[in-house]
């Protein structure tokens, strides 16, 4: 019986264990630890695994019903997840109402395009999973996610296609809004937020992984526009004392500014919260280099 438990995600229902137990031994067995009532007549085994294939086996145990992994979740699984709220997203073929145990989400949206299937598990097209991911998010996190399915082959075309499938679902708007702006070699989700926030404001779009060719060697600039010699590299809060990074940090900058680069290092709070005026910086120096556009926010 704990055998099954197993092969259902690490959950047994309790009419199965008492096809082979008594109440008694059932009781015993959860007083010590060795099960843990989930509610609704069922068990669940001590530490189970976490990972989305175990979750998605408990979730299809416990509803009883064929279920196909969507959402946020599907993104994860093609590897391209950038935001997760922890809860496990499923679907039915039918777009099905169903019952769900603690932490799955099962939407009414059925697959619009063929299904990824095997015996014991499913999971919506890798195009459909980019768009749905970026459909569940709001805000600094679209063009994140749109950048990280981009970064694993899925293109703006393939985007455009699932797009005009998913009709008037929540967040297809938002997903329109951005997806022209997907780029493929984006280095990390918070590069992609910085120039989320970079063409709200209204500045021209800015090149990606820009190469600058300086006399210690080439670089790689994150973000900028390399008409006016203006880059960006994103600069996360690590603590790089001792390490030997902030030497290289350095003597990577100095080479740029050799170069006649100007450099701006946003950092998170650059992004998330102080954004207004770093961008008022960065325009600032945009038009010091020569660019007199219109601010056109997006």
């Amino acid at each position: 019986m704990l055998q099954l438990a197993r092969r259902q995600g690490g959950v047994i229902r309790m009419a199965q264990l008492r096809q082979g137990y008594r109440w008694e031994r059932i009781s015993k067995w959860v007083g010590q630890g060795h099960l843990t009532s989930l509610g609704r007549g069922w068990l669940q085994l001590p530490d189970p695994d976490h990972d989305l294939m175990a979750r998605f086996t408990r979730a299809q145990a416990q509803i009883a019903e064929p279920l196909i992994l969507c959402g946020l979740s599907a993104a994860d699984y093609y590897g391209f997840g950038v935001v997760t709220d922890n809860k496990l997203h499923v679907t039915t073929a039918a777009g099905r109402s169903l019952a769900a145990p603690q932490g799955v989400v099962v939407h009414q949206a059925p697959p619009r395009s063929p299904i990824l299937e095997w015996p014991d598990f499913r999971v919506i097209d890798r195009v459909d999973a980019a768009v749905d991911g970026a459909r569940a998010v709001t805000g600094l996190d679209v063009l994140a996610q749109l950048d990280a399915a981009a970064a694993k082959g899925v293109t703006a075309e393939e985007v455009s296609r699932s797009l005009s499938l998913a009709g008037r679902r929540r967040g297809v708007l938002q997903v329109r809004r951005w997806h022209g702006f997907m780029a493929h070699d984006s280095g990390s989700a918070m590069e992609s937020r910085t120039r989320t926030r970079i063409l709200e404001y209204g500045l021209p779009e800015p090149e990606t992984q820009i190469l600058v060719a300086t006399r210690s060697g080439n670089r790689y600039l994150d973000l900028g526009w390399g008409r006016y010699r203006l880059g960006l590299d994103y600069e996360s809060e690590e603590f790089h004392t001792g390490d030997g990074r902030m030497a290289s940090d350095r003597r990577r900058h100095n080479g740029l500014t050799d170069e006649r680069w100007t450099m701006f290092y946003p950092t998170a709070r650059d992004i998330y919260t102080e954004h207004q005026q770093f961008l008022v910086k960065v325009e600032r120096a945009l038009r010091a280099a020569g660019w007199d556009g219109e601010l056109t926010p997006r």
